[in-house]
């Protein structure tokens, strides 16, 4: 008896798969690119920021058009993005070192039925 096989070739891509937030060293946030294609929001072109301060949650909302309480949105021609958020660690008083790091978000709908993605702050054990 012979075994049949269906295959499917492997097609080599850039970028990454995994769908994470990078809080980086400068003060932003990094999007990669396995998030822009998961959730589909390489078109979008402003984010919109939230923080709990109980919870030390962070909550983004992509738009799909600038707002004036947004932050612009751009991905790169690499696939990933970059979110400029100095001024909201500043607005909140958050030393951003010390959550520096990879976060996989979690996806919910807030009351308004707008997609908001929560990472959960975590501290950087190496952060002195």
């Amino acid at each position: 008896m012979e075994d049949i096989y269906e295959w499917q070739q492997f097609q080599p891509v850039k970028g990454r798969f995994t769908p994470y937030l990078t809080i980086v060293n400068t003060g932003g946030i990094g999007v990669s690119s396995g998030f822009v294609k998961k959730y589909n929001i390489s078109e979008k072109r402003a984010v919109k920021m939230f923080f709990d301060v109980r919870k030390l949650s962070i909550g983004l909302a992509f738009l799909d058009e600038k707002a004036p309480d947004s932050i612009d949105f751009k991905v790169s021609k690499y696939g990933g993005a970059h979110i400029n958020a100095k001024s909201f660690w500043t607005r909140f008083d958050i030393e951003h070192l010390k959550y520096a790091g990879k976060y996989t978000p979690k996806e919910i709908t807030s009351s308004n039925n707008e997609k908001i993605f929560v990472i959960d702050l975590k501290e950087d054990p190496n952060y002195f």
